[in-house]
């Protein structure tokens, strides 16, 4: 289903935009 493959998408997308901001907090 396409749906799926969709969320699957936003969830790595999410995951790597929190991991980005963890970093620039971090710096």
């Amino acid at each position: 289903r396409i749906a799926l493959r969709c969320e699957k998408t936003i969830s790595a997308f999410m995951g790597f935009v929190h991991l980005a901001c963890a970093m620039i907090w971090l710096a």
